[in-house]
Formats: C-alpha cells, structure tokens, sequence
C-alpha cells in the first residue's frame, strides 16, 4: 500500500507554468512540439496581467478566481481568459483594464 505522505512541494498555492516566446527556438533536429491543448480548442487569444508580485497576483484572483500564473519571456503573468476571438479577449481585457490592471491580449496561432 501506498505510503499516505504525499509530498506536496514548495511552489506556493498557485502553479506556474513556462511557455517560450516567439523568440525560442527548439534545438535542430527536433520534432515540433505537439498542439497545445488552447489550440486544439481554437483559443487563440489569451488574456494577460502583469504580476510580477504577490499583492497583484492576490488582486487577480479576486477578480478572477480561475486566474492562474504563467511565465513568458523570464516575466510573470496571471492568465486570466483565453478566446477564440480578438473581440471577445479585448472585451476581458477593457474590463480589466478600468479595474487598474495592466492588460495584454495575446494571439498564440
């Protein structure tokens, strides 16, 4: 039987995940990288908040509770919405943006 401690990590109470910018490259010879799960479901557009600290990832989330961190180019974002149209990201990102966030609408073809 399974021992019952299961470690839980140091990384906080929100996960982060790693995305390489535009400006990555995969070492040669390399397959591509398979779709990412965004993608397949035709979100192209994702919607960013600048959260470099933890004050500003606490406000995101209480504005948006399903908010999560991600890291672009070595910066912090909180994710906060992904869409299948440029309209429909910048409406979230207009809204946010009169809540005093520093907004970015992404386009991830």
């Amino acid at each position: 039987m399974p021992s019952s401690d299961i470690p839980m990590g140091s990384g906080g109470s929100l996960p982060e995940l790693f995305t390489t910018g535009a400006g990555s490259a995969l070492p040669a010879g390399s397959p591509p990288p398979p779709p990412t799960l965004a993608s397949t479901l035709g979100l192209a557009y994702r919607v960013l908040i600048e959260a470099e600290d933890q004050a500003t990832r606490d406000n995101v989330q209480q504005h948006v509770p399903d908010a999560f961190r991600v890291r672009v180019d070595g910066r912090v974002f909180m994710q906060v919405g992904a869409y299948p149209t440029l309209e429909e990201a910048q409406d979230l990102a207009e809204d946010l943006n009169q809540e005093g966030f520093r907004v970015q609408v992404e386009h991830r073809p």
